[in-house]
């Protein structure tokens, strides 16, 4: 089982990053490249990025703030070491 990212791209505003996204989605689709990106971090149930259920990601598309959010907590809701 694939566990953790492979890429990380830190976009300065929210529209960048969801730009980011769709062309990361265009551009990986050939290769199987599944792409993420975090949209709200106040939500429990969409706030799971531990790999526990079961997803997994390639690359994962944020802000500098939710990245900063999800790591403040103890323990963080993101793992970023695999």
């Amino acid at each position: 089982m694939k566990c953790g990212f492979r890429a990380l791209i830190i976009c300065p505003t929210r529209e960048l990053a969801k730009q980011t996204q769709r062309e990361a989605l265009r551009l990986g689709d050939e290769m199987n490249l599944r792409t993420h990106v975090i949209h709200m971090v106040d939500d429990p149930k969409k706030c799971d990025y531990s790999f526990a259920s079961g997803r997994s990601y390639d690359i994962l598309v944020t802000t500098p703030n939710r990245i900063c959010y999800l790591l403040s907590h103890n323990p963080p809701k993101i793992d970023l070491s695999k």
